[in-house]
């Protein structure tokens, strides 16, 4: 007797369509009113209006003396550090004194308005060997002249930003510097188009501008 299993060479019919549609239920057409359908198409109509203002409307731009206005402003005070043993140099303090004076030009410490009008200074201190002279930082703004003065003692002048153009014709950087003898008269221009015009000054003995003299006096 076989051990064998019997086999059937009978065959099973496949299930009716009918029957798998109601198995696995009807397919449910994509409709507009899904969520995820209207939140796309959402976003394509925002695109599409994004893109139609971008068309019409010019975008905003800063005036090029109103950037390098507002780069020059935004410059942090390592940017002058640079000119520190110069500064110290010239109104005989340590350098570590004259990188203090340079930090405080980012404070909001107001400037002293001057009688040249879109001018301002920030006086300061100096050692023993600067005594009996103006002393300190002058703002020019850019495009703006400075008149004619002449200088009762030498002057030293150092350039920390912007540009200046001399009567005389020579222009001048951040860096560089000028001597002025006693008795010598020029006038400047803060060159436009660019920062505003900022130095540092010793004058010995003071200056007349406009007929008056103007000195700094020690205690």
């Amino acid at each position: 007797m076989s051990s064998d299993k019997p086999t059937s060479n009978a065959t099973t019919a496949p299930p009716a369509s009918s029957d798998i549609e109601r198995h696995l239920g009807s397919p449910t057409p994509l409709a507009s009113d899904d969520a995820f359908v209207s939140e796309l198409e959402g976003d394509l109509e925002l695109d599409a209006l994004l893109a139609d203002l971008a068309e019409h409307v010019a975008p905003a731009r800063l005036p090029v003396d109103g950037l390098s206005r507002l780069l020059g402003d935004a410059a942090d005070d390592t940017r002058l550090a640079r000119f520190a043993p110069s500064i110290a140099t010239m109104i005989d303090v340590s350098v570590e004194q004259a990188t203090a004076l340079l930090a405080q030009l980012t404070s909001d410490a107001p400037w002293d308005a001057l009688d040249v009008p879109n001018t301002e200074a920030r006086w300061v201190d100096g050692g023993p060997n600067a005594q009996n002279a103006i002393r300190g930082f002058v703002r020019v703004h850019a495009g703006h002249h400075f008149p004619v003065h002449s200088h009762l003692g030498e002057e030293t002048t150092l350039i920390l930003q912007g540009r200046v153009r001399f009567d005389d014709g020579r222009e001048l950087g951040p860096g560089e510097m000028l001597t002025m003898v006693a008795g010598a008269s020029h006038s400047f221009e803060a060159l436009p188009g660019g920062t505003d015009l900022l130095y540092f000054v010793v004058a010995r003995e003071g200056v007349v501008l406009g007929g008056e003299e103007i000195r700094h006096r020690d205690a």
